[in-house]
This record gives C-alpha cells, structure tokens and sequence, in this order.
C-alpha cells in the first residue's frame, strides 16, 4: 500500500531548525498565560521535543527492521 507520492522523512538538520522554531513561537504566544520563566519554559519545550523525536526514530526503527515499511524515496507501507 502506497501512503503518498510525498511523503517524506525530515532529515535532523530541518527537523532542528523546525523545533527551534516552534519553540521560539510557542514561548512568545504564552508569555503572559504562564508563571513558568521564558529560558526554562524553552528548555521544557525542547526535551519534550527530542523525546518525541526519539520515540519516533525509535518507531521508525522498529517498523523498518521488520520489514512493515520500507524507505527509499519514498514511504511505503505493506
């Protein structure tokens, strides 16, 4: 079964710069709902981040060595 013609895995250079990213918009939009100071507030958003990164490389992984989807250029799923 095909998933989609573009769908992609984002390589951990972009995925660096998006996470910078929405964490930096993030911490703006919530500035005046939070008691949380701004620098640790950041520094939540990015090891919730790499966790969720990791639980989906992990995935990812697991998915692969197991011959459920297969990466060339493109996603695929059996």
């Amino acid at each position: 079964m095909l998933v989609d013609d573009q769908v992609t895995f984002t390589p951990p250079s972009i995925d660096n710069d998006f996470r910078h990213n929405c964490v930096e918009s993030k911490t703006s939009r919530n500035l005046s709902h939070d008691s949380e100071p701004p620098k640790l507030r950041n520094i939540n958003n990015m090891q919730k981040s790499d966790l969720h990164r990791r639980h989906f490389a992990s995935t990812c992984s697991f998915l692969l060595s197991r011959g459920i989807i297969h990466f060339n250029q493109q996603l695929k799923i059996n």
